[in-house]
């Protein structure tokens, strides 16, 4: 009887160890699969020529007036082994002020150049675009969500201040990911900037993560080990955690004008995570516009008119400063 009992507790012991294992190796498989959505959604959801003429349409760009501009080409070396594939749009009256625009993901330095450009433009700035690592011309095998981009957005304002040999002022402006690239820039680098806009960044990478899954039907209660699991492959494959990139965390520390912008009807990054951004910023000029009814990266679609009013006041208090 003893004899038995004790194979009992060892078979015991080595199938929960087994099922152990087991469920190590699903979920690891599953942080690899998820790892895989992330870095190729610079290709799943690359801009296409459709999207593009859409959204010219609804903004009404003139591309030709901006295509008159002097523009140009610069190849900047990364600090990572690439090259950043950028282009300089210089105003029609000569200015030394110049404002770095930096896309989302799938975007480009093109759609950079078409959304914004004349905003700025009409402002009296010079505008830089440039491909983001992993997107257009320039290299880097994936996305970091901001980690890496935040270096390469300091080497194109490090350009610029050479460039210009130090006169005029530099702003930036990022939508999305490129919004939390600019912020996440702001921490560590932000007194050598004039001004920041934030256009609906997230507040912290696994926090939207979390909320995403539900795209997947991942449920509640396996969220945080898949996420685990999912942050640990991001780590071992691209040398950073989901929690390395969380602007939240460091907003407060940030010194420079910041302007938030979001929509209320944002279907991607939750409203929530500009407020709380705002509310965490707690030194220096901050401002929040919430453009009504736009969705994810559409606030100055919904409105242009008052999102160009919100960033020509954003200035004008700047200038005050």
């Amino acid at each position: 009887m003893l004899h038995i009992s004790s194979l009992s507790k060892n078979n015991i012991f080595y199938g929960i160890f087994a099922l152990f294992c087991l469920g190590n190796i699903l979920f690891f498989i599953a942080g690899n699969y998820f790892y895989q959505v992330i870095m190729n959604y610079n290709i799943t959801d690359r801009r296409t020529d459709e999207e593009y003429d859409r959204e010219r349409g609804i903004l009404g760009i003139d591309m030709a007036k901006i295509e008159a501009l002097p523009h140009e080409a610069v190849r900047i070396p990364s600090s990572f082994g690439y090259n950043l594939q950028g282009c300089m749009i210089e105003n029609s009256q000569p200015t030394n002020n110049t404002v770095i625009l930096v896309h989302g993901i799938g975007k480009d330095k093109n759609w950079s150049e078409m959304k914004y450009a004349s905003l700025f433009l009409k402002k009296g700035f010079n505008v830089f675009v440039y491909d983001s690592r992993g997107h257009g011309a320039s290299g880097g095998e994936h996305p970091s969500y901001g980690f890496y981009e935040k270096e390469d957005l300091e080497s194109v304002a490090a350009y610029i201040r050479q460039k210009n040999q130090g006169q005029g002022m530099i702003g930036i402006h990022g939508e999305s990911m490129g919004a939390a690239t600019a912020l996440l820039h702001a921490e560590k680098y932000g007194k050598n900037i004039a001004f920041y806009i934030s256009d609906c960044a997230y507040s912290d990478l696994y926090q939207l993560y979390y909320i995403r899954c539900a795209d997947y039907s991942v449920p509640v209660a396996v969220r945080p080990l898949l996420l685990k699991y999912l942050s640990l492959v991001c780590k071992i494959r691209s040398g950073f955690y989901l929690t390395d990139i969380s602007p939240i965390k460091d907003v407060g520390q940030i010194s420079a004008p910041v302007l938030f912008i979001q929509g209320t009807a944002d279907d991607f990054v939750p409203t929530f995570m500009s407020n709380d951004l705002y509310a965490q910023k707690k030194q220096g000029v901050r401002k929040l516009y919430q453009a009504a009814g736009a969705k994810h990266a559409q606030s100055i679609d919904v409105n242009q008119a008052e999102y160009d009013e919100v960033v020509q006041n954003f200035l004008i208090q700047i200038d005050k400063l």
